[in-house]
C-alpha cells in the first residue's frame, strides 16, 4: 500500500486535476475457483462463497491496490490509492491527454467509474483528508470543522479520537507540539481522566493552530533537499525544506535519559531524527543537513572511527544517507528550533543502544554509588551538572571559573544516574581523587603504566599530573625500582596470534622456585609456585598452562637441566611443539621470559613491603592497557591451537607477521572489548 508521502508530493507541476471513483472497486477482480472457496460463509439458507474480491477481508486493499496498478501504475500524470484516482497534468492539454488514456484503459480492462464522484478538470481537489492545489498541500476544510466543532472530552476515548485527528494533520502546524503535552499525559496508563485548566487551554489552542495551519509546498525531486535539525533541553526538531519552503515538519522530546545527553549528542540525535523522519525524501539522494552546532560539521567530516566513541553509535545510522551538513546560527533557522523547544511527546521513540550507558564502563557497582553520593556533595560538580543539563554558553568569558577546566571538550560531558562522564570515562570528585590514585597505582606499576589504567576509565582536571606526582614520590617504587641500563635491541618475528610463540624460565624469590611463561604476543605471562625445579613439576605446570591457551609453535627457554633432559625432548616432540633452547650466556634471546622475571620480582618485593596481594597486582598489571589494548584483552581471544587443528591455513601464511603487528598496535574503537573486533585473518 502506498503511504500518503508517496501521493501527496506527486503532483507537484500540475495545476489542472480531476479525480475518479472506481465503483464497487472490488468486485472488478474475480477469484479463481480455490481462492472463491475460502470465502465460504454459513447463513440458515446454506453455505455461500464469493466468486468476486469481497470487502471486509484483510487482504482485499493490497490484492486490490495491486491489480490496479497492474493497469494504470505505468502511466504518467495518474495517482492511484485503492479504488481513487487522481489524474493531473501541467497544462489542461496535458491533463486531457493522461485523463484520455486513463478512460481507455478502463475501457480496455471494463473498468467501471462512477459518476456521482466525478471532480472533473478542477483546480483544487479533495483527497484523503488533503486539499491538493497547484499552489501546494493544505488541510481539508472538513477536517478543520470537525475539530473546531468537537466537543470537550469526557472519557479516554473521546480524547483518543481528537489527538488522532489531531496527529493527521501534525504535518501542517510547527507549533502543535509545544500545546500536546498536557493532553498526552491524560492518556497515560493508570493516569485519572482529570480535565483541568492545562488540559482546556490546550484543546482549545490546538483548534486555533488548525485554523490556521500553513500551506505545504510539493517535493520537487530535482529541487536541493534541506533538513534543519535544532535540539533544546527538552526535545529536538526538524524540518523539511526547498526553496526555503516547508514541506513537513517534525519533533518529538527526549526520552529521560536523552535529557542527560551532552549537547553535541543532542543535536546529533536531533540530525539522526530529521534523516529517518523523512527518510522518504531524504533517502538515495543528495542532503543537505543544516545545524545551528558549529563543532557537528568537523565531526561528520571524519573517518567514523576517529569521532568520539559516544557519538559513534549515531553518526553509523547517518551513513544511510547522502547528504553534506553545514552550520547556521539558530536565530537562521527558526522554525527548527521553535519545535526543539516544544516538542511533541514520543512515546515510542527508540533509545540509542551503547550512546550512553553505564554497562560500558568497567566499574563496580558499589564504586559508581560511592562515586555518585560524592559527586552530589561536590560544589564544582553539581555546577558542571547544571551546566551539562541546561545547556553551555557559547562565550566562554560566560562560563563559571570553576567550570573553566571543563570547557575546552563541553561536547564530550554528559550526566548519567547522576554520575558525570566525559565519553565513557567517569569524572571523579575532588574528595575521592586520592584513593583513586592509590587504585591506579595498586602494584606499584611506573608511571605510564598507571597513566593507561586512569585514562582508561576515569578523569579529573590535572590527572595526568596528579598521578605522575603520587608515583614519583611512592616511597615503595624509589626503593625497589631499577633502571634498566640501554642494550642492543634484539628483533624478534612478531607471532600472528596470541600463545603461537611463548618464553619460560625459573625466577627464585625468598626461597620459593616460581615457573614462568610469557605470551610474546601480548606479553602476557603466567607465573606459577614449584616445589622443586625438576623436569617433571616444570612439565607438570606447562600442560595446565597448554590445556587453557593451546600448544604454542615454539617454546623458548635457557638450557637448563629441567629444559634439556631427555623427558623435556619427549613432552615437546610428544604435544607437538618446538623447543627453541638459546645459546648460554645469550639471555636477550629470550626477552620477554627474561623481562617478565624482573617484573614480577619487582612486584613481588613492593606488595610485600607495602604488604598487598601481589597476584591482585599481577591481574591489574594483566588489564593495563599496552599499545590501545590490554595483555588480558589480547590473550583471552580466539581459538587455542590443539591436537585436531595443528596448522594454519597456507593461503593465509604469507604475511601474517606484518597482519599480527598491525592488528597489536591499533586498537578498535567501534569493538571495544569485543571478539568480534579482533579476527586472526590466518586462523582456520
Amino acid at each position: 500500500m502506498p503511504i500518503l508521502d508517496d501521493v501527496l508530493h506527486k503532483p507537484s507541476h500540475s495545476t489542472v486535476f480531476t479525480k475518479l471513483d472506481l465503483k464497487l472497486g472490488y468486485w472488478h477482480v474475480t477469484l479463481d475457483e480455490e481462492s472463491s472457496y475460502l470465502t465460504t460463509f454459513q447463513t440458515c439458507f446454506g453455505r455461500y462463497r464469493y466468486p468476486r474480491l469481497p470487502f471486509g477481508l484483510n487482504v482485499s486493499a493490497e490484492v486490490f491496490q495491486k491489480k490496479v496498478l497492474q493497469v494504470f501504475g505505468d502511466m504518467d500524470g495518474v495517482i492511484v490509492v485503492v479504488d481513487d484516482l487522481i489524474v493531473d497534468g501541467a497544462t489542461k492539454e496535458e491533463h486531457d491527454h493522461n485523463l484520455r488514456a486513463v478512460l481507455q484503459k478502463c475501457q480496455e480492462f471494463g473498468i467501471k467509474l462512477n459518476a456521482n464522484k466525478m471532480d472533473l478538470a478542477q483546480g483544487t481537489i479533495r483527497f484523503m483528508g488533503h486539499i491538493i492545489t497547484k499552489d501546494g498541500i493544505r488541510v481539508d476544510p472538513d477536517k478543520i470543522k470537525a475539530i473546531d466543532t468537537y466537543p470537550v472530552p469526557k472519557n479516554f476515548e473521546q480524547l483518543r479520537w481528537f489527538l488522532g485527528m489531531v496527529n493527521y494533520l501534525a504535518r501542517y502546524m510547527p507549533s502543535l507540539r509545544k500545546v500536546l503535552h498536557p493532553l498526552r499525559n491524560l492518556v497515560k496508563k493508570d493516569t485519572p481522566f482529570v480535565w483541568s485548566e492545562s488540559q482546556e487551554a490546550a484543546f482549545q489552542y490546538i483548534k486555533q493552530l488548525v485554523a490556521t495551519s500553513p500551506i505545504l509546498s510539493y517535493y520537487d525531486t530535482k529541487k536541493e533537499l534541506l533538513v534543519e535539525n535544532d535540539a533544546s533541553e527538552y526535545g529536538l526538531g526538524s524540518t523539511l525544506l526547498q526553496e526555503g519552503k516547508p514541506i513537513a515538519f517534525a519533533s518529538r522530546t527526549f526520552s529521560q535519559s536523552e535529557r542527560n545527553y551532552a549537547q553535541i549528542e543532542k543535536e546529533l540525535l536531533a540530525v539522526v531524527f530529521g534523516l529517518q523522519k523523512f527518510h522518504h525524501y531524504t533517502y538515495d539522494r543528495k542532503v543537505t543537513v543544516v545545524t545551528d552546532h558549529k563543532p557537528l560539521v568537523a565531526i561528520s567530516s571524519k573517518p567514523l572511527h576517529r569521532a568520539p566513541r559516544r557519538l559513534q553509535a549515531l553518526l553509523l545510522k547517518t551513513q544511510t544517507y547522502d547528504y553534506d551538513m553545514m552550520h547556521m546560527p539558530g536565530t537562521q533557522i527558526p522554525i527548527s528550533d521553535a519545535l526543539s523547544r516544544a516538542p511533541t511527546k514520543d512515546e515510542e521513540a527508540q533509545l540509542l543502544e551503547e550512546v550512553c550507558n553505564l554497562s560500558l564502563i568497567d566499574v563496580p557497582d558499589h564504586r559508581l554509588n560511592e562515586i555518585r553520593g560524592a559527586t552530589q556533595k561536590d560544589e564544582t560538580l553539581k555546577c558542571l551538572m547544571d551546566t551539562i543539563s541546561n545547556g553551555w554558553p557559547e562565550d566562554k568569558n560566560q562560563v563559571h571559573a570553576c567550570l573553566l577546566p571543563y570547557f575546552p571538550f563541553r561536547d564530550e560531558l554528559t550526566v548519567q544516574d547522576g554520575i558525570i562522564l566525559r565519553g565513557e570515562r567517569v569524572v571523579i570528585p575532588h574528595s575521592l581523587r586520592l584513593d583513586m590514585k592509590m587504585k591506579v597505582h595498586s602494584g606499584h606499576p611506573g608511571i605510564n603504566a598507571s597513566l593507561r589504567r586512569a585514562r582508561e576509565r576515569i578523569y579529573w582536571p590535572g590527572m595526568s599530573k596528579d598521578i605522575r606526582n603520587y608515583v614519583e614520590t611512592c616511597d615503595t617504587c624509589a626503593t625497589y625500582g631499577t633502571k634498566q641500563a640501554a642494550q642492543a635491541l634484539q628483533m624478534h618475528e612478531v607471532p600472528s596470534r596470541p600463545w603461537k610463540k611463548v618464553g619460560a624460565d625459573l625466577l627464585s624469590f625468598k626461597g620459593r622456585q616460581y615457573l614462568i611463561k610469557v605470551d610474546y604476543y601480548s606479553q602476557f605471562f603466567e607465573l606459577d609456585h614449584i616445589p622443586e625445579t625438576t623436569s617433571r613439576k616444570v612439565i607438570y605446570k606447562l600442560k595446565h598452562h597448554f590445556s587453557r591457551h593451546g600448544i604454542p609453535d615454539t617454546l623458548i627457554s635457557d638450557n637448563g637441566p629441567q629444559f634439556s633432559s631427555a623427558d623435556f625432548k619427549n613432552f615437546a616432540r610428544t604435544w607437538s611443539f618446538k623447543h627453541d633452547p638459546i645459546s648460554p650466556g645469550n639471555s636477550k634471546a629470550n626477552g620477554a621470559a627474561e623481562a617478565s622475571v624482573k617484573i614480577a620480582k619487582s612486584t613481588m618485593m613492593k606488595c610485600q613491603r607495602c604488604r598487598e596481594d601481589p597476584f591482585l597486582a599481577f591481574l591489574n598489571m594483566r588489564n593495563t592497557p599496552t599499545e590501545g589494548t590490554t595483555p588480558c584483552n589480547v590473550s583471552l581471544v580466539g581459538v587455542p591451537k590443539h591436537f585436531f587443528r595443528p596448522q594454519l591455513r597456507r593461503s593465509n601464511q604469507a604475511g601474517s607477521t606484518q597482519k599480527g603487528q598491525s592488528w597489536k598496535t591499533k586498537s578498535s574503537k567501534l569493538h571495544r572489548n569485543s571478539p568480534q573486533g579482533r579476527i586472526y585473518q590466518d586462523w582456520p
